[in-house]
């Protein structure tokens, strides 16, 4: 089990914590995956949670000296989830707070709080924006992945996911597609490119001759959802994917404005 970052229960780092089932403990993710707060954030976010523990919205922002940015940055990531789980709400009551610690920019507050009309209230956020919203914020989701969306694209044209991929019999040609999350071009290899597709089910190994590389070199280094076509190739349970053809899938989902570009090495 693998549970959100919160600023209540979690810590800078990520940590275990019991359930039910005390040989399996869950997983709670660290405070330093979410983006646009640095170090010394979190060195101040931890310096006032070592006080006291956190009581409010309102408390992290004061005692955690967070600017705007940063208030933003910690509702975005749902961090602040156990005052008000809406992170809409949540950034509107941070961003609030924030103005008081801004000199230049005091809090203000123009909701008629006795009108129900001129109260904030978003609607609630699908699954598809919260998976978007959390690969934005902290670069993984637990309550999805962002190929969900194309899955009823890839079953159309019989592109098939990892999970199936890799239960493929040695030879077969098929096609699949996923999250390139790690490129690599050793410079042992001779040119050939190595790539990681990643799916809601698992990940694929992908083989790219130095030829298909020099041919489609733009879509092999850049594109971020990718559909291959080529043969399987099985080693006993390892299975990788000798490319022939590629597709960019980037223009059928708005992730890829969000995702994490792919952790590329030489």
């Amino acid at each position: 089990e693998v549970r959100s970052a919160c600023l209540v229960q979690g810590e800078v780092d990520c940590t275990l914590e019991k359930t039910d089932a005390p040989e399996q403990p869950a997983l709670r993710i660290g405070w330093r995956f979410v983006r646009n707060i640095g170090t010394p954030v979190l060195e101040q976010l931890v310096a006032a949670h070592t006080d006291a523990p956190f009581t409010s919205i309102a408390d992290v922002v004061h005692r955690g000296k967070l600017t705007r940015r940063d208030a933003a940055a910690c509702a975005r990531a749902g961090v602040l989830a156990a005052w008000q789980p809406d992170r809409r709400r949540a950034a509107w009551e941070a961003l609030q707070t924030a103005g008081d610690v801004l000199p230049l920019a005091p809090a203000r507050d123009d909701r008629d709080k006795d009108n129900p009309q001129h109260r904030f209230a978003p609607r609630e956020l699908s699954k598809d924006e919260t998976i978007l919203l959390d690969y934005r914020a902290l670069g993984l989701s637990i309550t999805g992945h962002p190929m969900e969306q194309l899955q009823p694209w890839c079953q159309r044209m019989g592109v098939l996911d990892t999970a199936t991929a890799l239960a493929t019999k040695h030879g077969t040609m098929i096609a699949v597609a996923g999250l390139v999350t790690v490129r690599q071009r050793p410079q042992t290899a001779k040119g050939t490119v190595f790539l990681l597709l990643e799916d809601e089910y698992g990940s694929l190994n992908v083989i790219v001759s130095k030829t298909l590389d020099d041919l489609h070199h733009e879509v092999v280094r850049q594109t971020q959802f990718l559909a291959v076509y080529g043969r399987a190739e099985r080693s006993g349970s390892l299975v990788n994917l000798i490319s022939q053809k590629f597709k960019s899938l980037d223009e059928l989902t708005q992730a890829s404005a969000l995702v994490r570009r792919s952790y590329d090495f030489r």
